[in-house]
């Protein structure tokens, strides 16, 4: 992280995990694209005076795509959740 950017204090990020049918409805209502995907991001509001919080964002997971992506990877659920985190 760079040195200059400060959390507020209590911040917050939102991580929903679901499955592929709901991530695809979510793909299409906000990307136009009519199929599940890995993970999706929704930034909270833009940092005033280099400080963001307390709220981060959203995160979206599609725990059916990332295992099965994991898997096709040849490495483990968690280190994929990770990276995609």
């Amino acid at each position: 992280m760079r040195a200059d950017i400060r959390l507020a204090e209590g911040s917050e990020l939102s991580l929903l995990f679901t499955d592929d049918a709901a991530m695809r409805s979510i793909n299409r209502t906000w990307r136009g694209i009519d199929k599940p995907t890995n993970v999706l991001s929704f930034p909270g509001p833009d940092a005033k005076a280099g400080s963001f919080g307390p709220a981060l964002g959203d995160i979206v997971l599609a725990a059916e795509t990332v295992r099965r992506e994991a898997g096709e990877g040849g490495i483990t659920f968690d280190a994929h959740l990770a990276h995609l985190i």
